[in-house]
Formats: C-alpha cells, structure tokens, sequence
C-alpha cells in the first residue's frame, strides 16, 4: 500500500490502508488510518485527512500528533489556525519523542506565536 502512496496512486493505496486498519487481527493500526490522512492529503481533502489523524492520535501515534499540530499551525483544519491547538499536539509529540516536534514546539515558544494555557 505505501508502494501505491509513493507511486501517487492514492485511491487504490488509500483502499488497502482502510482494509488493513479495521481487518486487523490485533486491532485497529494507527499507522493504516495515518496513510489514509496521507492520501487524502494528496488529493488535498484537509478536513478529511486531519480527522484521520486525529483518530491515530486517539492511539497515541507521534507523527499523527505532529501532523494535527502542522494542520493547526497552518490553518488546515476546519477550525482554522489556531495556536493552542498546534502547540498542545506539538508537546504530545514531542513527549513521544518526535524530533521534528520537539523542534516545532521549541519554535512556537521562541517565537511567541502562541499563549501558552
């Protein structure tokens, strides 16, 4: 499927991921929901994929966190830009380990975009 992502053949990646993500034998795979996001992402449905990862967020995935923390920053979300939201991603990320996160987070903070809460 990620061979089919990377070769930008979204809808048939986007398919297998979905299949992978409620067909699992151990659960729902944060991972499979994520790629979906990607490939919504690619068609440039940003309410869509930001609701993908907000789900693989719900398993405490790290690049999904760091995804919705970009989505807030940028505006992508359908609650638009907002600082809060980016920033609380970002952490939890970062918390993760996530080293584009931590440098994310270390950004709003020097940059005082955000207030913090």
């Amino acid at each position: 499927a990620i061979n089919l992502l990377q070769y930008g053949e979204v809808e048939k990646a986007q398919k297998k991921f979905r299949k992978i993500y409620y067909d699992s034998e151990e659960g729902f795979i944060p991972e499979a929901i994520y790629y979906v996001g990607l490939c919504y992402e690619r068609q440039r449905k940003f309410d869509e994929a930001s609701n993908c990862f907000f789900e693989a967020t719900q398993f405490g995935f790290a690049e999904a966190f760091f995804k919705m923390g970009y989505y807030y920053e940028n505006g992508l979300t359908s609650a638009g830009r907002r600082m809060e939201g980016a920033y609380m991603n970002y952490c939890k990320a970062a918390r993760l380990g996530h080293e584009q996160a931590i440098a994310s987070k270390l950004r709003l903070e020097q940059s005082g975009e955000y207030n913090k809460f």
